[in-house]
């Protein structure tokens, strides 16, 4: 499945078509979000997203279900389909619009985690 890494640091290498799979590194401190998917507005009205969240240093693992749908001003989320190994949730999905561009946020409370994403697109 092609992929897309971004560390840490913010360096990124590409493994085929972006928007198939992808795999970020959320980079978080006490009160980060990263985004983890992003399009543009004009090219997609909705995806449907897998997301999978591993909190490296307490070795948990979470994983749900995210439908996005934008009206050109709003990006809206339903998330569904939460599991966590976890005693508690430790990531939250938001999603907005910046410019032309619909992100997926993601905020977690370690600073050692990352996030992979498996989406459909549905286009505009």
């Amino acid at each position: 499945v092609p992929s897309l890494w971004i560390d840490i640091g913010g360096s990124s290498s590409a493994g085929g078509l972006v928007g198939a799979s992808e795999t970020t590194g959320i980079a978080t401190g006490v009160s980060g979000t990263k985004t983890i998917l992003e399009f543009g507005k004009s090219l997609y009205q909705s995806a449907k997203v897998v997301v999978e969240v591993t909190d490296v240093t307490n070795t948990e693992y979470r994983v749900s279900e995210v439908l996005i749908l934008h009206d050109g001003s709003n990006a809206h989320i339903v998330e569904y389909g939460v599991a966590y190994t976890g005693s508690s949730d430790f990531a939250t999905l938001t999603a907005d619009i910046s410019g032309a561009t619909v992100r997926l946020r993601c905020e977690v409370s370690s600073s050692n985690s990352t996030a992979r994403v498996v989406w459909t697109k549905v286009t505009a």
